[in-house]
C-alpha cells in the first residue's frame, strides 16, 4: 500500500489552464483580448482547488463546496446569472469557513460518514445555486433623500465614504443646489451628512453610521448612493469604497481635483469634455473603465504589476503613460494616475 501523499496538482492545472486560454486566443478560437477572457475565468481557482483536494484525498466536503462556488461564480461571469461574481463572493464567503469546519469534522471518518458529509455539502451547493438563480434581494432601508442649497459657496469640496455597495455621482439639474440625490443603506445603518460653507468653500462629507453585519449583503449594486453635484462651481471630489462599484459621470462638472478609490470591485469614470486637473484612480483588485470624450486632452500614468490594458485606436502608449488623441506630455490638461496592482484597465472613447 502506497502511504506517500500525492503531490498537489493545483499549480500544474493552473498553468495548463492559462496556457490553454492564450493558445486558443492566438489560434482565433477565442476572440478579443486573452487577458479579458482570463480575468473572467478567475473562479477556476476554486474549481482547481477543489479538484486538487479530491486528487490528494485531503477533504471531500471542502472540495464539493469549492467546486460549487467556482461553478456559480463562473456562470455569473459569463452572464448566465444576474449577480456579478464579486457580489456573490461577498455574500457567500462565510461558506468557506463552514466548509473548512465540516471538513475537519468528517475527515478521516468511515465511508458512510464521509458520504453523509458529502451529501450535506451537495445540499449546501444546491442552496447556493437556487439563491443565485432566484436573485433574492437583501433587506434594506428605504432611500433617504439628499438635498442642500448651494448658499454662498464658490466651490465644493466633496468627500464620500461608502463601506460597500454602489456609488453614483453626476451633475445636479437645479442650479441653486449644492447637491441632491438619495442614499439606501442596509438595516441598522443610517446616513451621516455634513455640509458647511467656510470662506466660500462648501465642504460636503457623507458617510454611514451604525452597526450592520456584512452591510454589503445586497451585492455590489446595493446599498446604493446617488449623489449629484452642482455644475455651477468648481468641485474637488474624493470617493472611497471598500467593496463595490463606483459610477462617476463628470460630464458638465468643473473638476479641480479627483481622487477615487475602490478597494475591491469596479471603478467606472466618464471624464468631462474639458478642464484642467490632476486625478488619481485606485483599484487594487478589480477593473477600471475610463470613458474619454472626443477632444479631451488626457494623460494616464499607470502603476501596476499584473495590469492588463485595453486602449482604443488613436491613443498613444509610451511606456507607462497613455495619451488621448492630440495630447502629449506637454499639453495634457487632465493628468490621471492609475494605481491598480492587479486587474484590468479599459479606456473607452465616449460617444
Amino acid at each position: 500500500m502506497d502511504t506517500h501523499p500525492r503531490r498537489s496538482i493545483f499549480w500544474p492545472l493552473l498553468l495548463i489552464t492559462i496556457g490553454a486560454v492564450f493558445l486558443l486566443n492566438t489560434l482565433g478560437f477565442i476572440q478579443g483580448d486573452g487577458w479579458d477572457y482570463l480575468l473572467k475565468l478567475w473562479p477556476l481557482l476554486f474549481i482547481i482547488g477543489g479538484l486538487d483536494n479530491i486528487f490528494q484525498g485531503r477533504g471531500y466536503i471542502w472540495a464539493v463546496i469549492s467546486l460549487g462556488l467556482g461553478a456559480v461564480f463562473l456562470l455569473a461571469n459569463f452572464g448566465y446569472i444576474e449577480w456579478s461574481s464579486f457580489s456573490l463572493l461577498l455574500r457567500f464567503w462565510p461558506l468557506l469557513l463552514i466548509a473548512a469546519g465540516l471538513d475537519l469534522i468528517f475527515r478521516g471518518r468511515s465511508l458512510l460518514t464521509t458520504l453523509i458529509g458529502v451529501a450535506l455539502a451537495v445540499v449546501v451547493v444546491g442552496s447556493i445555486i437556487w439563491f443565485a438563480l432566484s436573485g433574492a434581494a437583501a433587506v434594506a432601508q428605504e432611500a433617504t433623500p439628499l438635498s442642500q442649497a448651494l448658499g454662498d459657496a464658490q466651490s465644493l469640496n466633496v468627500h464620500l465614504s461608502n463601506p460597500a455597495g454602489q456609488v453614483e455621482v453626476g451633475a445636479v439639474e437645479d442650479a441653486g443646489k449644492a447637491y441632491e440625490g438619495s442614499i439606501t443603506l442596509a438595516s441598522r445603518q443610517s446616513p451621516q451628512q455634513r455640509y458647511e460653507v467656510r470662506n466660500g468653500v462648501g465642504d460636503l462629507r457623507i458617510t454611514s453610521a451604525g452597526n450592520a453585519f456584512l452591510p454589503w449583503t445586497g451585492g455590489f449594486d446595493r446599498p446604493l448612493w446617488q449623489v449629484d453635484l452642482s455644475d455651477q462651481v468648481p468641485v474637488t471630489l474624493t470617493v472611497n469604497t471598500a467593496a463595490g462599484e463606483q459610477q462617476i459621470d463628470l460630464t458638465g462638472l468643473d473638476v479641480q481635483s479627483l481622487d477615487l478609490t475602490v478597494a475591491v470591485g469596479e471603478l467606472n469614470v466618464t471624464l468631462p469634455e474639458q478642464g484642467e486637473f490632476n486625478g488619481k484612480l485606485a483599484n487594487p483588485v478589480g477593473m477600471i473603465r475610463v470613458s474619454v470624450p472626443p477632444g479631451a486632452l488626457v494623460e494616464f500614468h499607470t502603476n501596476g504589476v499584473f495590469l492588463s490594458k485595453s486602449v482604443p485606436a488613436g491613443f498613444t502608449v509610451s511606456g507607462e503613460n497613455i495619451y488621448s488623441p492630440g495630447s502629449n506630455k506637454a499639453n495634457a490638461e487632465m493628468r490621471i494616475t492609475i494605481d491598480q496592482p492587479i486587474g484590468r484597465l479599459v479606456i473607452l472613447e465616449a460617444p
